[in-house]
């Protein structure tokens, strides 16, 4: 079975980083630099889930992805 594709946006935790990396194919931003609002709507047309967090500028020109991929946003 396919694992669906996490982008976790910052860091996070170590023992959280290592559940996502063993449960999902998750690409971490281990540069834990904020995200473009461009590079935020190419994660969306890539990846199954995106995981921001509070410091992540979810603008509306960020979330504005026809077709996007990206199911879950948490």
């Amino acid at each position: 079975m396919v694992k669906p594709s996490v982008l976790v946006t910052r860091r996070w935790p170590a023992a959280v980083e290592a559940q996502l990396m063993d449960s999902y194919d998750a690409v971490l931003n281990t540069g834990d630099t904020p995200l473009s609002p461009a590079e935020i709507r190419a994660a969306l047309k890539t990846y199954d889930a995106v995981l921001p967090t509070v410091t992540d500028q979810l603008s509306a020109e960020a979330l504005d992805v026809p077709g996007a991929k990206t199911k879950i946003i948490a």
